[in-house]
């Protein structure tokens, strides 16, 4: 009786005993780049996509907190006589965020999440990612929610890169307040999109995400 022997992994062939030895040939070093490489594009990929999509849920988070904001001053405005609360001021040094402490479930504003961006980076130990515009409590607004000709047209609150609990902005030609030099040195307040967007709180309570450099934008001021 003839031997059957097993023949090593190559190129299907009969042995002889009437079975048939699979191709066992393994991958070129070209395949295996080529592999390695579509592997890499599908991770890269992947890792974008991930990447937007967490980027949205914090955009998304971020604009859940400013409307929550602005249903509290314009609930604060209905109870007192159509005035939003004091940004800041000498004569009442009770900030607004803790005059809206009530109105948002009564936790201190200090340790309220609300009051913090998921994008934010904090500068300093209680920062907040939100500060009200100093337009508000100035000619021609005067903190009246009345005065205000458009409340869908200008912003009361926006993203805030600062330990301050308000912000300011450069002021249109004809229109200063010397005390107040304009804060530029956050980076013009975004924090969205690898710091190329913010959101924006506007007066009827609507957020809107808007792009690039507002700090001259017509969102901040009306009158003469």
């Amino acid at each position: 009786m003839m031997a059957c022997r097993l023949l090593p992994a190559a190129d299907a062939e009969s042995d002889g005993c009437g079975s048939v030895a699979q191709s066992g040939r393994g991958f070129s070093l070209v395949e295996l780049m080529v592999v390695c490489a579509l592997i890499s594009v599908m991770v890269a990929m992947l890792a974008s996509a991930l990447s937007s999509v967490r980027e949205s849920a914090k955009i998304m988070a971020c604009t859940n907190n400013l409307r929550q904001i602005g249903l509290a001053l314009n609930a604060y405005a209905n109870e007192n006589n159509d005035r939003f609360p004091t940004c800041w001021a000498v004569a009442d040094p009770v900030v607004w965020c803790a005059r809206l402490e009530p109105y948002l479930g009564g936790a201190p504003f200090v340790k309220d999440r609300i009051w913090i961006c998921p994008s934010f980076k904090p500068c300093v130990t209680n920062a907040r990612s939100y500060g009200m515009t100093l337009y508000v409590g100035y000619a021609p607004w005067y903190g009246i929610r009345a005065n205000v000709p458009d409340l869908s047209r200008y912003v009361v609150v926006g993203e805030n890169n600062t330990a301050n609990d308000y912000f300011t902005f450069c002021y249109p030609a004809g229109f200063s307040y010397p005390t107040y030099a304009p804060d530029v040195a956050t980076n013009y307040r975004v924090s969205h999109r690898v710091n190329t967007a913010a959101n924006y709180l506007f007066a009827d309570g609507h957020v809107t995400l808007l792009e690039g450099d507002q700090r001259t934008s017509a969102i901040w001021y009306f009158g003469p």
